[in-house]
């Protein structure tokens, strides 16, 4: 599937320095508990845009958006997005050429969950079972911790109380 290795490992060599793996959990209504979970991986790079479609003609997946995040910036951010069921395409990637700093444990987490999602959607289930929430609510807390800067926009301890009391 992935034939052209050089290419894949310079791939994942950008993806250890300028990406990064979320869950976003977010209120979706219709959801039995009134949640939603969807996995995403990013790649920024500033004035880049050949690059990063290139990278997303290589996936076959993603979206690629413009934007500054100042005024002060010479040249506009560029953001390739891959999300949702698109994301087990890059387990595959991933998988075969390994991330080889401290984000390959982030990886390990993120794709539980993409494997749950995945899952999920393979039987054709529209709501999440309370297992499959919580254990993405943990995984997204564990995913946080390992990171610097921010914070969930979600209290996840909150969350979690409130599953395991549904």
């Amino acid at each position: 599937m992935w034939e052209d290795t050089a290419f894949g490992n310079y791939i994942a060599g950008l993806a250890d320095a300028d990406s990064s793996f979320y869950l976003e959990i977010h209120r979706k209504k219709g959801n039995k508990f009134g949640w939603g979970i969807l996995p995403i991986w990013t790649m920024d790079k500033a004035g880049e845009k050949p690059l990063l479609q290139s990278i997303a003609n290589f996936f076959g997946v993603g979206r690629i958006y413009e934007y500054s995040s100042s005024k002060k910036e010479n040249h506009p951010r560029i953001r390739f997005v891959v999300d949702g069921h698109s994301c087990s395409r890059l387990v595959d990637f991933f998988d075969k050429f390994p991330l080889r700093g401290k984000k390959h444990l982030e990886f390990e987490l993120w794709k539980q969950a993409v494997e749950i999602y995945s899952r999920r959607r393979r039987h054709c289930r529209a709501s999440w079972t309370k297992e499959e929430m919580l254990t993405c609510v943990r995984l997204k807390r564990e995913m946080s911790s390992m990171r610097l800067k921010g914070s969930p926009t979600v209290d996840l301890e909150k969350l979690e109380k409130e599953l395991l009391s549904s």
